[in-house]
């Protein structure tokens, strides 16, 4: 079947609106996709669609009206050519235009880091787990039962709250399945959990002031380059397909994040879903995840999410590249293990040159049969298949003179900081790093192999130190969350073993990058609110000229001639030393409450944790008060 498809694109900045068409091809035979082809010669971009996501899909959403049985209306977005793409990337944003990258808080949670989506109109908060193994994003709803309001930051989503909530009714399924006339979507995990809900779609945006809603609805502002500006959250916002969830099981109930956001390679994972409305202009992301020690309710903030790119103002070395096999998941490949002494520090680049680096005892041909590693945020710990586990454990061994268990262990900071890091190495983009290189030596590029192995100069070596493998119990001790006993050949590196890293998701370039960092989205915040303050005052502040110089001296000399006066006199001098005397020390106690019984914490948790959100500062010049937010525990 073809399809002619006339249709007007509003988007392109022209004297004249200009008319394009697109011919749609249908194979109802074999594939059951769809191919659409611009003729313009300027619009030659090949594209490929699902044919009922197309044809079926849009219609319900809105974005094609069949005037009759073979003519639709389409919109056109058009895309930068790749080779800029790639030249971005080397440059430090993914993106091509930074208005369209945008930085996000991640906050810590139980082992995993959660981020604030803000659903509806008017915008309520909703905290998810961002998850780069799972596809789909779901939160309780008001018909959830049981599905731990007492855990969770946030009180369930009301869809009658939301004008702009809509739920996919009578089969007109997106991602969903039909049931009982329901578009139902669900998802279970191995150790018991899982969440099952009624397909919905509502306006999203993720990230910005943690505690303060911003007005809605945003607008691009082509002036604001800088993608670590909170306040542009809501320019993110775009209708998001999401499962409004009805009933949870297991870990979902007891976490302190209220859902989960998919983040992986499917169609309906969030950041994909955002690339196709068009609020992000590169299929790519970067996740950099820190670990705070005693998470809190009202947000401990962990690290950040880039949507649209990444930014080297968060890195400590070089990004270097590996090759993604792309799929649903994100997944590399590995070359080798090793372990380096203890003691050297927790970057890839040791602290103490002289301590030796081990390969483990395995053979090319066994590497070969477990060489596929998935890359998942959602998942805590890390595990690798049984058949490296003798080889590890013999070597772990012979380091340290203890046994390889996930006993707890009793360690000072000296005895944890002795423990070997794990040095894993991964198949290489043997193109991108030689760009990351230049002219200069592989060997002197932190990340990349040619120290350790030469054969392999341009793979790279990301460090997984004992302050990361090894977690903090509650109750005191440690416990190793390093596993090499999964059953299977697939291996999954997760939260523990990428902490420290700013890691680029770039699906177009198929690339993953690694960054270490210090994933500290607060300092980064605060760098650029001073930029922005100063840059403000430099333009509001204007030389003084010879008339107020002269007016203040004037003032100078009056209030010298006071002071002098009130010396000579000593009238009022003791009065006021006992008034100041007063309040310095009313004011020492009062810090001192502050610090010690929590009102600092209660004071940040209340007001927002940016200070430079906390003003009335957003060109709407409204505020909307939180809501559906548990109160501060």
């Amino acid at each position: 079947m073809h399809l002619l498809v006339p249709f007007r694109h509003k988007q392109l900045r022209m004297s004249t609106r200009s008319h394009y068409q697109i011919e749609i091809v249908i194979d109802n035979t074999t594939t059951q996709r769809v191919q659409a082809m611009s003729i313009a010669p300027r619009l030659s971009t090949v594209v490929i669609f699902d044919a009922m996501l197309l044809l079926t899909a849009a219609t319900r959403l809105g974005l094609v009206a069949a005037n009759n049985s073979n003519v639709f209306h389409l919109p056109l977005k058009l895309h930068h050519a790749t080779n800029i793409a790639g030249r971005a990337l080397l440059e430090g944003s993914s993106g091509s235009n930074l208005a369209h990258q945008q930085i996000d808080a991640l906050y810590q949670g139980y082992g995993t880091h959660y981020i604030d989506l803000w659903v509806g109109t008017p915008p309520q908060r909703q905290t998810v787990i961002v998850a780069t193994g799972s596809p789909k994003t779901a939160f309780p709803c008001s018909k959830c039962r049981s599905c731990g309001e007492l855990y969770h930051t946030d009180g369930y989503f009301l869809e009658k709250d939301s004008s702009t909530y809509r739920a996919f009714e009578k089969c007109n399924c997106i991602f969903g399945s039909c049931s009982n006339q329901q578009c139902r979507m669900s998802t279970s995990y191995s150790e018991g959990s899982m969440w099952s809900g009624i397909e919905g779609m509502d306006t999203t945006y993720a990230g910005g002031p943690h505690n303060k809603i911003q007005q809605l609805p945003g607008t691009f502002d082509e002036k604001d380059k800088d993608d670590a500006d909170p306040l542009r959250a809501p320019n993110f916002a775009f209708d998001h397909i999401f499962a409004c969830m009805d009933e949870q099981k297991g870990l979902f109930r007891t976490q302190m994040a209220d859902g989960i956001m998919g983040m992986d390679n499917a169609p309906e994972s969030f950041w994909y879903q955002a690339y196709n409305a068009g609020v992000i202009e590169k299929k790519a992301f970067a996740l950099c995840l820190s670990r705070q020690s005693d998470p809190k309710k009202q947000g401990t903030e962990a690290g950040a999410l880039t949507m649209g790119g990444h930014d080297q103002r968060l890195h400590t070395s070089p990004m270097v590249y590996t090759k993604l096999d792309v799929t649903d998941l994100f997944v590399v490949t590995l070359r080798r293990i090793y372990l380096r002494e203890g003691g050297s520090g927790d970057s890839v680049v040791s602290s103490s040159p002289k301590q030796r680096v081990t390969p483990l005892p395995v053979d090319d041909s066994v590497y070969n049969q477990y060489d596929k590693v998935i890359v998942e945020s959602g998942t805590t710990d890390t595990f690798f298949p049984l058949g490296l586990s003798s080889a590890f454990k013999r070597e772990w061994e012979a380091l340290t003179g203890k046994a390889y268990s996930h006993e707890r262990m009793f360690l000072t900071q000296e005895e944890l900081d002795s423990l070997p890091t794990i040095l894993l190495q991964l198949e290489g983009s043997v193109e991108l790093n030689q760009k990351v290189a230049g002219s200069v030596d592989p060997n002197k590029i932190p990340g990349l192999a040619a120290s350790i192995d030469p054969e392999h100069p341009y793979d790279i070596v990301i460090a997984i130190p004992p302050s990361h493998y090894m977690e903090a119990e509650k109750h005191g001790g440690y416990t190793a969350r390093f596993y090499v006993d999964e059953y299977g050949r697939t291996a999954t590196v997760g939260a523990n073993s990428m902490m420290g890293h700013d890691i680029l998701f770039d699906v177009e370039e198929g690339a993953m990058g690694f960054a270490e960092s210090h994933c500290d989205y607060t300092k980064l915040e605060k760098e650029v609110a001073d930029e922005e303050k100063g840059a403000a005052e430099g333009k509001t502040n204007s030389p003084e000229s010879d008339i107020q110089v002269k007016a203040k001296n004037k003032d100078n000399e009056k209030r010298k001639g006071k002071t002098q006066q009130q010396q000579a006199s000593g009238k009022g001098i003791s009065l006021t030393a006992v008034m100041i005397t007063l309040l310095v020390l009313g004011g020492a106690a009062g810090y001192v409450a502050f610090e010690r019984f929590g009102l600092r914490e209660r004071f940040i948790g209340e007001r927002g944790f940016h200070d430079r959100l906390s003003t009335n500062d957003d060109k709407g010049g409204t505020q909307l008060e939180l809501q559906h937010v548990n109160p501060i525990l």
